[in-house]
Order: structure tokens, then sequence, then C-alpha cells
């Protein structure tokens, strides 16, 4: 049997790991996103928010600040849209969370200077990976 106060101090660690990722993501933020042939498609300056963003997926998302665009290929991602983002388990999920089975999620492990990973459209019907995209600090 497990001990009630284990389980509560591991919880907390959990909590306060997730916290600590979330601060993690001040400052302002380079956003490039790529296709399945490496070509770069969109760059953008982002920030992250901690105000609740609207999201037809559970969890807890957090809105994205898009406060420029310096490359934007239309209809691949919208960065011209609301934009969310979530911490869990170390990762980083960001992207168009209110259009409800028409995901468009960048998701990858967050790292002190820059976090890179998968660009998926995610619906009912399953999921397509799109491409790739990294996120570095701006100086």
């Amino acid at each position: 049997m497990t001990n009630p106060l284990t389980l509560f101090s591991a919880l907390l660690v959990i909590a306060s790991t997730e916290l600590a990722l979330a601060s993690d993501l001040g400052g302002d933020w380079r956003l490039e996103v790529r296709d399945l042939q490496n070509r770069e498609k969109v760059v953008a300056k982002v920030t992250f928010s901690e105000q609740v963003a609207s999201s037809c997926m559970a969890g807890d998302w957090r809105s994205v600040t898009v406060k420029s665009v310096s490359k934007q290929a239309s209809d691949f991602f919208p960065v011209q849209t609301p934009l969310a983002y979530m911490i869990q388990d170390g990762n980083l999920t960001l992207g168009r969370t209110d259009t409800c089975d028409g995901y468009l999620l960048l998701s990858g492990r967050i790292q002190s200077q820059a976090i890179s990973g998968s660009y998926s459209g995610i619906s009912i019907g399953g999921g397509n990976n799109l491409g790739s995209f990294t996120l570095r600090r701006s100086p």
C-alpha cells in the first residue's frame, strides 16, 4: 500500500517541475516551421503567456502571442490564428487548438535554449506528419 504522504510528495514534485518548465519559457522565441523536405515555411517571433487559451482539447492550454511574422507560407502553419501551448512531462505542445478536429500541433522536448520536434495535423481520423519545427530564444 502506498503511503499517502509519499504520493502527495510525488505529485508536488511533478507540479513544481511543470511550473518551472513554464517559467523557463519567458522572453521572446524565434519559431521556425519546416515542411517534410526541410524547407522553411514559417518564421515568427512568439512569447508564451500564462493566460488561459480556448481549446477543444483537454488540458491546461495557455495563450501564445505572435509578435511578428517574417515568413509565412499560405495554408502551412496557422501562425496568424490564435495559438495555444501546453507543457506535459517536459514536452511542449503548441498550435491551433480551437478548431475542433482540425488540430495543427508542434510537439517537442523542452531544452533551456531551444525546443525542436515534429509538426503534425491531428483529427478524429488520425494524424499526419507535416514537418518539423525549432524554437530558439531570441537575443
